[in-house]
């Protein structure tokens, strides 16, 4: 063998090339280098190749090794410095306009008017953490699939309508994949707002479920690799999602993205839904996915837009933070009007701890709202809701933010150590000192009400609120203090509805019997909530005091002129509903619930 060509050399370089195409299988780059590793990853075997051919450039080992090795570390620092520059380049100083215009139009609007009133019975309190304990527990109940398989990532999301936590069922390593080729049976599915609905899903159809293509699948049936494999070589891949369409149908949903600056400011592109079963794949646009797939739009990618959109508002050279605004620690994906969307609070460049608004970025579209409305931020809710049961030790949650009778509130829940739920607890944006907390959603909703409207408040009333007005004799009556804040409960004969009213509203309360004749007024929004508006004892003909007619006036909190309640008769109601036929009725209810 000559001198050129030994058998070390060809070691080297089989080694070389062998290398490159195991670790291009193993590691799955974008065949493309407009993504920076894919650029390091194809660029540095590409020198190294070429270090390779230079072994075989000397006339013995020793100087063949030496061209080889001087080649390879000019070539590797050569990427190096390229992805540095490039980096540099595609960065905001020289793409400020780009970075801050990437989150797109933002439109302005009113708080109450635009956030829907939230249904008590539907609040989504349950969270991943709480999902995975639920999950674990559920998934331990079958002994014999407990040990087989893990409980995958959870993801909310809609179905059907309804507010969801959904994971697969995944491989518990390389041994249980070996045994279960075919996949895994099935997933767990929770409702984000009942702890007792956790259901484990094996079947569909009357056909079993078997989650072939995973992320903690080997070999072909590894998500990615399938993915890969199907002809999307050149798309860059992220935010892999499992969903369940609305029949309860497993994929999973990937998001295409590409780089606008570069390597840098990732935009995202469509999606790729794979059938978790089959392993088909269909590649859609943002605007032609499917209607089920409620996440396109990559949180971390949100994120930064926002970040991105706060700070280049005046360009890279805004050395006094003009303007500059950013978004508030944490973010949240909430549900508004069927909508899903990233929820975050927006602040002023500097260490305080209010709002100047919050931002809701659209989960598929990336539209984006922004609502003006100086608050408290998430933490400081947070710490005023701990502060209420601080000799408990809970820990509050990342809040929600809700519309509670036209007034913007933090809904948070309050855990244990253990990450239990033991109370729940809701917030005022604007006075974050008004909290009120119970041991059910319904009992802190009364607590909170109770506070706000013992501080001289209001509710402004959104759309959804109608005023109906009733007279009949008291049946029963009592009252409860809690924190300060007295609240009057009582019952009408004849009607199944238990009124709760604030001692604030007239000092007629306290001296209200059973068996007195009264006229009220009441506002119901369908969610749980019915509010006493006007109370009038009529055996009560004394005349008021100054003081009290003027603070009676102050806690009115229905004027036809500044709220949207629109007033009902009920009588007539009925009245009008009796006389509808059977198929008029049910057209009518079917109507409603749409």
């Amino acid at each position: 063998m000559s001198e050129r060509i030994t058998i070390s050399k060809v070691v080297v370089a089989v080694l070389v090339i062998i290398s490159f195409f195991f670790l291009k299988w193993l590691i799955l780059p974008v065949a493309s280098i407009g993504y920076a590793s894919s650029f390091i990853f194809y660029g540095i075997y590409l020198a190294l190749i070429i270090a390779a051919i230079a072994l075989f450039v000397g006339e013995d080992n020793e100087t063949g090794f030496t061209y080889a090795g001087t080649t390879a570390l000019i070539g590797i620092v050569a990427v190096i410095v390229i992805v540095g520059i490039c980096s540099i380049i595609g960065s905001g100083l020289f793409n400020s306009t780009t970075k801050y215009s990437q989150l797109g139009k933002i439109t302005e609007k009113a708080y109450t008017s635009e956030i829907s009133p939230i249904d008590l019975k539907q609040v989504p309190y349950i969270d991943v953490e709480l999902a995975k304990k639920l999950g674990d527990k559920k998934l331990g109940e079958d002994a014999a699939l407990g040990s087989q398989v893990n409980l995958g990532v959870f993801t909310k999301q809609q179905v059907n309508g309804e507010l969801v936590l959904v994971a697969p069922l995944v491989h518990a390593g390389f041994f249980k994949y070996s045994d279960n080729k075919d996949g895994t049976l099935g997933y767990i599915v929770i409702s984000a707002s009942n702890t007792q609905d956790v259901k484990l899903v094996r079947e569909i159809d009357g056909k079993p479920i078997k989650i072939k293509y995973q992320e903690e699948a080997f070999f072909s049936e590894d998500l990615k690799r399938h993915v890969r494999s199907q002809g999307f070589t050149t798309e860059g891949l992220t935010d892999f999602s499992f969903e369940l369409d609305d029949q309860g149908y497993p994929y999973w949903v990937i998001t295409t993205f590409k780089n606008t600056t570069l390597f840098g400011t990732r935009e995202a592109t469509g999606t790729i839904v794979v059938d978790a079963m089959t392993g088909k794949c269909d590649k859609y646009s943002i605007s032609d996915s499917p209607k089920w797939v409620d996440i396109i739009q990559p949180i971390q990618f949100v994120q930064k837009q926002i970040s991105n959109f706060g700070e280049y508002v005046h360009g890279v050279f805004n050395f006094s933070n003009k303007d500059k605004i950013k978004a508030t620690e944490g973010m949240n994906t909430i549900y508004n009007d069927g909508g899903c969307y990233y929820y975050t609070g927006l602040t002023s460049y500097g260490s305080d701890d209010a709002t100047i608004g919050f931002l809701l970025v659209n989960t598929r579209t990336k539209e984006s709202i922004k609502y003006t409305l100086n608050g408290a931020q998430e933490t400081s809710a947070m710490r005023s809701a701990e502060g209420k049961v601080q000799n408990l030790g809970y820990k509050a949650t990342y809040p929600l933010p809700v519309n509670i009778d036209g007034v913007p509130t933090y809904f948070t829940t309050l855990k244990d150590a253990e990450g239990l739920i033991k109370m729940y607890a809701f917030v005022n944006i604007m006075d974050y000192s008004t909290v009120g907390v119970g041991d059910s959603i319904l009992e802190a909703k009364k607590n909170y009400s109770s506070t706000y409207l013992n501080a001289g408040n209001k509710f402004a009333f959104s759309d959804e609120a109608f005023k109906y007005s009733l007279e009949g004799k008291i049946d029963r009556i009592a009252f409860k203090v809690e924190d300060g804040s007295t609240m009057y409960t009582f019952s009408i004969e004849g009607k199944d509805i238990l009124f709760i009213a604030p001692s604030t509203l007239t000092e007629e309360l306290t001296i209200t019997q059973k068996g007195d004749t009264v006229k009220i007024a009441y506002v119901d929004e369908k969610n749980l909530n019915v509010t006493v508006i006007e109370f009038d004892n009529l055996l009560i003909t004394t005349r008021k005091s100054n003081d009290q007619t003027e603070k009676e006036n102050k806690i009115d909190s229905v004027k036809q002129e500044d709220t949207k309640v629109t007033p009902v008769d009920s009588d007539s109601i009925k009245t009008e509903w009796d006389k509808l036929t059977d198929e008029e009725k049910a057209k009518l209810l079917e109507q409603n619930k749409k």
